[in-house]
């Protein structure tokens, strides 16, 4: 995972943290990991941009085939897709990478151990 995507991101949509479910979903999180997302303790005490980092962060490693199912890896266009049907459609269009490409934003490996996926500290390696 590209670290200054995930913090750039994160300052972009942090105008629409409390829609995060609803981003969620439009990124087909299923429900039991919405559920775990939000009653993770980390999450609870960070309120809606911790859970937003979260999805965020978890989005950005799926890679197709993997555990969870997926079926295609991260792209800024199917974030802004599910930006804006959470209604946040502003912020949608106005939604870039720190380099602009359409290159997929996750790398599909393994978070670092010391990972902190809280959009409050706008960097899944700090902590």
């Amino acid at each position: 995972m590209k670290d200054h995507h995930y913090s750039f991101l994160c300052e972009q949509l942090s105008k629409c943290a409390d829609k995060w479910e609803d981003i969620a979903i439009g990124l087909r999180f299923k429900a039991d990991e919405i559920r775990n997302i939000k009653h993770d303790p980390m999450n609870v005490n960070g309120g809606h941009k911790a859970c937003l980092g979260t999805i965020l962060y978890d989005w950005m490693q799926w890679i197709p085939g993997d555990a969870r199912g997926s079926k295609e890896r991260a792209t800024l266009e199917a974030l802004k897709t599910s930006v804006s049907k959470a209604g946040c459609g502003v912020v949608a269009d106005e939604l870039t990478l720190s380099e602009e490409s359409n290159t997929p934003l996750g790398s599909g490996s393994s978070p670092s151990q010391n990972a902190s996926t809280n959009c409050n500290d706008q960097s899944p390696n700090s902590g």
